[in-house]
């Protein structure tokens, strides 16, 4: 379903995808970083013409973006797969559909709609030539997903607190376990 509108060779599909099933990655392409402003705004790319991944310096330096670089890696090689097995360039952002299903990442029928119909090309400018790519950009809507999932920790810890009794004049260690909740209780508020 990801691939369908590119018309793939469901064949090599399947046997890409039992290969990489089996630990074999040797037919995936390069992967190479590049300086940040050279994919900027996105943070990896493919490009058909080098059959190369690009992904920036900077997602690669931090430890925190561990995730994110896994879902960005997963979706260029989503592009490559599409350009590999597919006769024609599949509609919408591949690749963003590919990492989705292989992260688990439910989707509705809206969001897949708008992958449908992302326009994900760009032309990049490497070793002084120009360079279509698909790239692999983070969209508002995977923020706002972020953020409602952090929002929905947040208060899951208020509730968690809010439920917490704390006696009101206990010698030396209630009242530091109050003041310590009423503190935490207001930094989470703010």
């Amino acid at each position: 379903d990801i691939f369908a509108g590119g018309a793939p060779d469901l064949s090599l599909l399947k046997d890409h995808l039992s290969r990489f099933a089996a630990g074999e990655f040797a037919a995936l392409p390069d992967i190479v970083t590049v300086a940040d402003d050279v994919l900027a705004p996105a943070l990896g790319a493919y490009a058909r013409d080098t059959r190369t991944i690009y992904l920036s310096e900077s997602l690669l330096a931090s430890a925190s973006s561990r995730m994110l670089a896994t879902r960005v890696l997963l979706e260029e090689i989503g592009h490559w797969l599409d350009a590999a097995v597919c006769r024609q360039e599949t509609p919408g952002d591949e690749g963003e559909h590919f990492a989705s299903v292989v992260l688990g990442e439910p989707l509705s029928a809206r969001d897949i709609a708008r992958i449908r119909s992302e326009d994900d090309w760009a032309i990049i400018q490497l070793a002084g030539r120009d360079m279509p790519v698909e790239c692999a950009l983070i969209t508002q809507d995977q923020v706002d997903k972020l953020e409602a999932g952090i929002d929905q920790t947040l208060d899951r810890v208020r509730q968690a607190l809010a439920l917490e009794v704390f006696a009101e004049k206990l010698p030396v260690i209630g009242d530091d376990l109050k003041a310590a909740f009423d503190a935490g209780q207001s930094a989470l508020e703010q």
